[in-house]
Order: structure tokens, then sequence, then C-alpha cells
């Protein structure tokens, strides 16, 4: 299965430290910024001329247009990482594709992310029931949501792999998580870490932006939190899927050099 998934030519950056990969994540998308900055225009002005529909509709268009956008994000590092060209029009026709194989690994992941859910109901109850307020009831909760959270991170670190590996054209959806699952053996600690480090980068990323977008909208009156919004959320997309990316291929490469000492 790995050697499959490793016919690429081999143009992936040294990404063996945490900093160095959203270095190198940032440095991709504006390096190729004429392939990437058009797939989040488009894809903000598909989400901000859908705002006139039911909430409903609202909500089935957003998620089209982000996977739409995931995985044309991920075509595009593909070609570019095995050093072939490919122009935007290709990089939307050729998202389509897996779009519904994808949906159904976000179905898995999804459904791995129930204890978080669970938790999110659980703390509701708590607070109403004021359950904190007794230091031994308390203890258990956090301990039990503690577990909760172990158990999704377990399971959601190998199924964000396969959300990228199932982009691969002629990738079933079980191909994909059993190929995640094999990557992440020993790994899902790191990978824990690298996630936690990839949402922090992107919690600065929005303050820094929107911070200042909201004081202008406050003292000007201008209308652009919601543009800023858009704009930045399909920056997000691209910026996940960068990183993610990057470190599958750096993965896949470990596997493939693991393979051929066999």
């Amino acid at each position: 299965m790995v050697k499959k998934h490793s016919k690429e030519k081999d143009m992936v950056p040294d990404i063996s430290k945490p900093v160095r990969h959203l270095v190198e994540s940032f440095k991709i998308i504006f390096k190729n910024y004429k392939l990437f900055l058009p797939l989040m225009i488009v894809a903000a002005v598909l989400g901000g001329v859908s705002l006139g529909v039911s909430d409903d509709a609202w909500v089935i268009i957003m998620v089209l247009v982000i996977l739409m956008l995931w995985l044309a994000t991920l075509i595009v590092l593909r070609h570019l990482s095995a050093g072939k060209e490919i122009s935007f029009r290709d990089a939307i026709y050729n998202a389509m594709g897996p779009i519904i194989p994808t949906l159904i690994v976000l179905v898995v992941l999804l459904a791995e992310c129930i204890p978080i859910f669970l938790l999110i109901i659980g703390y509701s109850s708590a607070v109403e029931t004021n359950l904190f307020g007794n230091v031994f009831y308390g203890s258990i909760f956090v301990l039990v949501a503690l577990g909760l959270v172990a158990v999704s991170a377990f399971f959601v670190t190998s199924s964000l792999m396969g959300l990228v590996a199932v982009s691969v054209p002629g990738t079933y959806p079980v191909e994909a998580l059993m190929l995640s699952s094999e990557m992440m053996k020993g790994r899902k600690m790191k990978m824990f870490l690298r996630l936690l480090i990839l949402v922090l980068m992107m919690l600065v990323i929005w303050l820094v932006v929107m911070v200042p977008v909201g004081l202008i909208q406050n003292v000007t009156g201008w209308q652009i939190v919601g543009g800023g919004v858009f704009v930045l959320g399909c920056f997000s997309v691209v910026y996940v899927a960068t990183y993610l990316y990057l470190y599958y291929r750096w993965l896949l490469n470990d596997e493939r050099a693991r393979y051929d000492k066999k």
C-alpha cells in the first residue's frame, strides 16, 4: 500500500522540526500564490453569494465549497511535489472527483469526535447543575473529560491523514484510512503535538488579522468583518491542507525508506 502511494517524485522540504513545518507551509503557499489565491477568491465569493439562501442550504453549500477548496489545494500540492504544472482550472475540475470518498472519510472523522460532542453536552449539564461546586464530582468530571479527549485524539490523528490520502486518484476511503493508520503507528503523540502547534498558529493568525479588521470597521463603519472572515477562512483551509499534506508526504517518504530497506 505504501508503495502504491509513493510514485510521486520527492520534492518535499525537510519538516523534521515543528517550527520549520509551519514556515515551509507558508513558503509553499506564498511562492505559488498564483495558484492558491484564485482558489481562495473563488471559494470566498461562492460563500458570500450563498448568504441569501436558507440556513440549511447555506450549510450544505459551505460544506461543498470547503471540500472543493480542500481537494483543489491537495491536487495542486500533489502536482507541485511531483514537479508537474497544473492550472487553476484543472485544479477546480479535478477536485470534484474524490469528493464522495472524502465525504465518507469525513463522516468517519466526525464519528470519532463523538466523545468530544458528549463532553460538550456533559459540560453544559455540569454547569447547569453546579457540579463543579463539589470538588469530588468536579474532579471525576475532569478525569472523564481527559479520557474522552484522549480517545478522540487517538483516532482523529490517523483519520486526518486519511483526508489527505483519499485525494489520491483511485483511492478508496477504507484504503485511505488503513494507509493513514499504518503511517501513524508509533507517531500519534508527535502528530497530536503538531496539530496542537497548528491550532495555536491559526489562533494567532486570526487574532492578528481580525482584531485590526474589527477596529477598522468600528472606526469607519465599513462592513468588512464578514468579508475578512470568509477570506481568512479560505486561507485557513488552504494552510491546514498544506500543513497536513507536507506531513503526509514526509511520513510517506519515511515509510518508503523502511520499505526499501526490507
